[in-house]
């Protein structure tokens, strides 16, 4: 989701150590490369834009490691990973990862795979040699105590993030209360407050509704000029929540001679949202415009 904001940044970074692990330089047609251990799956899918990026192995399993979220940077969307992992040694944690090779000369580095390692370094990360290659490792008793870091459940992030996704939407609908975030299933209150609030048929799995009801919200924030269409994937993040509010100040305020006090994304501001979208689609239908 942060690909289009981020590929047009540019950074000059000077030369580190990242990529000088003995154990992991190889060569790739003829051009010294470094293997790296990638956790995420969505900085994967950032760092495979990079033409110099060349997937080796997927699925690769590595023990005595384990992997976490951190909340506050998966809902900021100002970096291309929000995804640490740790060193335990213990045999019983492993998790999933994918081994990419990049140019073991750093100075040929394109902004873009700068800016990935730039903000690993940032959030305290540093390099650790293991026999798939090099690995960016994060001390937790080192990040700030403000925050969130969630375990993911058996190392294997694609198979959870929904799960993330839908715990924090009912987190910052209102819906889950003050509870600590996991990315277990959601308590039946819980679920009952949503489709209380939101009336959302029971017939539609739930964690589908959650994170539907939120991707029409952002696809009509979308279509009201203030969000980026990669942005609408589902997850209530702090760029959608600052849509929304744009959108109250220089729309549904006018509209609805009001403002929501039910909430962010309440169900207030769903109706509103929704309505005024599905208001302009009508009459511009009815007027025999394309739409």
């Amino acid at each position: 989701s942060v690909i289009q904001a981020t590929a047009q940044i540019t950074f000059h970074m000077a030369p580190s150590s990242i990529g000088h692990g003995s154990a992991t330089k190889r060569t790739l047609h003829h051009v010294p490369v470094t293997h790296f251990v990638v956790p995420d799956p969505i900085a994967l899918v950032y760092l495979e834009e990079d033409p110099s990026v060349h997937v080796v192995e997927r699925n690769v399993k590595l023990q005595g490691y384990e992997c976490y979220i951190v909340e506050q940077w998966a809902c900021s969307r100002a970096d291309p990973t929000f995804v640490i992992t740790t060193f335990s040694g213990d045999t019983s944690h492993d998790f999933m990862a994918t081994v990419v090779a990049v140019p073991a000369d750093e100075t040929s580095w394109s902004p873009r795979l700068k800016l990935y390692f730039r903000a690993a370094e940032k959030n305290g990360a540093r390099g650790r040699e293991t026999p798939s290659g090099l690995i960016m490792i994060t001390n937790i008793g080192m990040l700030p105590s403000a925050l969130t870091v969630i375990p993911v459940p058996g190392g294997d992030f694609s198979s959870h993030w929904q799960d993330f996704c839908v715990n924090e939407n009912l987190k910052r609908l209102g819906c889950s209360g003050r509870v600590g975030m996991t990315l277990g299933k959601p308590s039946a209150s819980t679920i009952a407050k949503f489709y209380q609030l939101y009336r959302v048929s029971d017939k539609i799995p739930f964690n589908e509704a959650v994170v539907e009801l939120v991707k029409l919200c952002q696809l009509a924030l979308m279509l009201f000029g203030k969000i980026d269409v990669e942005f609408a994937d589902g997850l209530l993040c702090d760029v959608t929540e600052r849509a929304v509010n744009d959108w109250w100040v220089e729309l549904g305020r006018d509209y609805y001679s009001s403002e929501p006090h039910d909430g962010i994304l309440g169900p207030t501001t769903v109706a509103a949202l929704l309505g005024t979208l599905l208001g302009a689609r009508n009459r511009l239908h009815a007027y025999g415009a394309p739409i």
